[in-house]
């Protein structure tokens, strides 16, 4: 029994500590980087380009192993809509996403698709404190990354292709 407890208790501490790296880290990285020097293409865009973009508003709640952290009305962009800037992702295997700290996590491309799955800059209408999350609903917290710089589309064929968020003042020409 007392195995059984010490189990429970270090899977919990690992999955608080991967929400709170997921929804916790503020540092305030303003680019969204989506690159990768082995890739069949690359798209840059700055944090002011991806506002421009079409918006999406999903109702969803962020939660970590049970453990409530926020909930309301998320606005970014359709993640489907970034990839869809790549050209035809069908090939791809999974999504790939980085974040500033170095936390990382993975979704089918099925999962990325969906058309409730954004890239938030907003949550109840004020601009977050950590620029980009990732908002998947019904999913743990821990996918949530925030603070994204890199998002990585894998072809299990070998032919990746990448995004990438400038910083605000920055264009590519």
């Amino acid at each position: 029994m007392r195995r059984i407890y010490l189990a429970a208790l270090v899977a919990l501490t690992v999955g608080a500590i991967a929400c709170y790296l997921a929804y916790g880290n503020y540092s305030k990285v303003s680019d969204l980087n989506i690159p990768d020097e082995n890739s069949s293409k690359q798209i840059y865009l700055n944090y002011n380009e991806l506002k421009k973009m079409p918006t999406s508003t999903v109702y969803a709640e962020l939660d970590c192993l049970g453990f409530f952290v926020s909930k309301g009305n998320w606005t970014g962009v359709r993640l489907g809509l970034v990839l869809d800037k790549l050209g035809p992702i069908q090939q791809a295997g999974t999504v790939d996403f980085k974040a500033g700290d170095g936390y990382s996590t993975t979704l089918s491309i099925s999962s990325a698709m969906r058309g409730d799955v954004i890239i938030a800059y907003e949550l109840n209408n004020t601009l977050i404190p950590e620029k980009t999350r990732l908002v998947i609903p019904l999913a743990n917290g821990g996918d949530w990354i925030s603070n994204i710089t890199q998002i990585k589309l894998i072809n299990p064929q070998g032919s990746n292709s990448s995004i990438y968020l400038l910083p605000d003042d920055q264009t590519n020409n």
